[in-house]
């Protein structure tokens, strides 16, 4: 070990889990105990916030709620909370940036590769690397099941009754929606071989802010005019290619 196996890796690499993923091979052991220790807390600030959560939910008021539903609530109310430090903290800013940056790239890289296999977007332009939006453009058959209970080839496969019942459906649809614009070209005229209004001030640029369901179509999304002078109300729009031609224009 000394003239090779772990001399040969690299100390400055700062994630732990990532090290031992290489390094791990020289040492499958050592791995495991790593990847056992690594999680594992420095100090039990943790676990104190935890009793102070369990504390706040389980009151007098509420004393019967069973151990399970307890768990889960302090699981969810933990995880809010760190997401929402992690996006809004000082501390963790210059940290969440690069790996926004990262991220972003990346996603550049394979959309945006030149003949010679480089990106056109440049590595340190930071402004250009996050104007850009990762978004899946695409509508794959088992994100159709969760849309409507149908396959590829339009039959259907799930009945409406069971699909308004999943709840991980509709959570997957909200996360993958929820907050992305759109412009619809031809807002007066809901046939979809109707070409666009000519007049760009009549377009209706929209926003997602909902997944709602229909009885007829399966899940919608729900959406609102990105104006605040217009007192136009919500309006949902149904899932499809038409939609996503709409959030890609």
């Amino acid at each position: 070990m000394k003239s090779g196996g772990f001399s040969l890796e690299d100390y400055s690499m700062l994630d732990t889990c990532v090290f031992w993923g290489v390094a791990g091979c020289h040492a499958p052991t050592l791995k495991k105990i790593a990847f056992a220790l690594a999680p594992l807390p420095c100090s039990s600030s943790e676990a104190e916030r935890n009793w102070f959560e369990v504390k706040s939910n389980k009151t007098k008021t509420r004393n019967r709620l069973s151990r399970e539903k307890i768990q889960k609530t302090i699981f969810v109310r933990r995880f809010l909370s760190l997401e929402n430090k992690l996006l809004t903290a000082d501390a963790h800013d210059d940290v969440y940036k690069k790996w926004v940056k990262v991220l972003l790239r990346e996603a550049a890289r394979s959309i945006d590769d030149t003949d010679d296999g480089s990106a056109q977007v440049g590595d340190n332009d930071e402004e250009d690397m996050m104007s850009l939006t990762v978004f899946d453009d695409s509508i794959g058959p088992d994100e159709q099941l969760k849309i409507n209970g149908k396959n590829s080839s339009g039959k259907q496969v799930v009945k409406l009754t069971q699909l308004r019942k999943d709840k991980a459906a509709r959570s997957f649809l909200f996360e993958k929606y929820y907050n992305m614009c759109f412009v619809d070209k031809n807002p007066e005229d809901p046939d979809a071989d109707a070409g666009p209004l000519e007049d760009p001030s009549k377009w209706e640029h929209r926003q997602i802010i909902n997944i709602e369901w229909s009885h007829y179509l399966g899940h919608v999304v729900d959406t609102v005019i990105i104006d605040h002078d217009q007192d136009e109300g919500s309006e949902p729009y149904t899932i499809d290619e038409c939609m996503l031609e709409m959030i890609r224009a």
